[in-house]
């Protein structure tokens, strides 16, 4: 499943920036855990039922102002009060489209407000034990992150169950993973074992026989 997120976040951002604001998206690094960037604006979106946890879009001010000026169509030099909205605008429009990307599949999913956090050397952090990943963008040589949190069951790696066996299964396995040679013996032993005795018996008559002659 967080493949498919991924590729959810990737797609949302690449519709949104094509489609809204007419410019063209580079997709940078991805991977598992936060990105670990360098940033001064975060909008986060909580997901709930279906989907446990939230998209991030975060930057620094320069991309912060890039992405919320193409929004709402000005530029400007701070991230005034306008700004953060187009800001947490377009945090909301990711994460309504990883929404609906995923919801056929995983169920119905409720998106919560986007809430703007800025300043200097902050952390965000998800729920103890959730997984993350992360997808860095540029925007006219800008950078931007997308970040989702999200319950690991989801994420597919979870440990596949131990089946236990018979002991006729594990033989057979067994028999099969051997080599043909093995196999005859495994097989043939036995009915060899069982034959000994009439074979000694027709061996000892035969040479009572050529004794007498």
């Amino acid at each position: 499943m967080k493949d498919k997120l991924l590729a959810a976040a990737q797609e949302a951002v690449q519709e949104i920036v094509e489609t809204m604001l007419f410019m063209e998206i580079e997709q940078g690094a991805s991977g598992d855990g936060p990105s670990g960037q360098p940033e001064n604006y975060s909008a986060v979106v909580g997901y709930s039922q279906s989907l446990e946890g939230s998209m991030r879009l975060s930057a620094p001010k320069s991309g912060a102002l890039k992405i919320a000026g193409a929004l709402m169509g000005e530029e400007a030099e701070e991230m005034d009060a306008e700004m953060q909205d187009g800001f947490a605008e377009m945090a909301n429009m990711i994460a309504g489209g990883v929404q609906v990307r995923v919801q056929d599949e995983l169920g119905e999913i409720s998106i919560s407000p986007p809430i703007v956090v800025h300043g200097e050397n902050y952390d965000v952090e998800g729920a103890t034990g959730f997984a993350c990943i992360h997808q860095i963008f540029q925007l006219e040589g800008e950078p931007f992150y997308c970040e989702i949190t999200f319950d690991p069951s989801l994420a597919g790696d979870e440990p596949e169950p131990v089946i236990e066996r018979s002991e006729d299964e594990i033989r057979v396995e067994a028999l099969l993973n051997g080599s043909v040679e093995g196999m005859i013996q495994e097989i043939a032993l036995p009915q060899v074992r069982q034959q000994l005795p009439g074979m000694a018996e027709r061996v000892i008559r035969e040479e009572m026989s050529k004794l007498k002659a």
